[in-house]
């Protein structure tokens, strides 16, 4: 069996430096920037699903801060990237609180963590 992705040399790094820095704070946002950063040419379409692959400290949790109605995963391997983004959850009031410990079998990260951010 295949070592887990959580053992290996990038997912240490990250374990040991979280990245980006850790954010104590979120930029507040009254509108939903990203959403027509993301896609300028089509209307605002409320309650969208959002992955964040490699969400790191807070990226998952500033989009989710920055438009309150869509669901937002984030998802990385790193354990204290993880932590910090729940922290921000409890502290901004991010609803979704479920986490989902692993993907399926077949997938290339089989033990990567995702966590519902809202």
């Amino acid at each position: 069996m295949k070592d887990s992705p959580l053992n290996d040399a990038v997912a240490r790094q990250y374990e040991i430096w979280p990245y980006p820095r850790p954010a104590d704070e979120l930029r507040q946002s009254t509108s939903n920037n990203s959403y027509l950063f993301y896609f300028p040419t089509r209307e605002y379409w409320e309650g969208i699903d959002i992955l964040v692959a490699g969400c790191g400290t807070n990226q998952a949790a500033q989009l989710a801060l920055g438009d309150r109605h869509a669901r937002v995963v984030g998802i990385d391997v790193s354990q204290a990237a993880l932590a910090n983004e729940r922290r921000l959850k409890e502290k901004y009031g991010l609803a979704n609180p479920r986490e989902q410990p692993s993907f399926g079998p077949s997938s290339i990260s089989s033990s990567a963590t995702a966590s519902c951010i809202t």
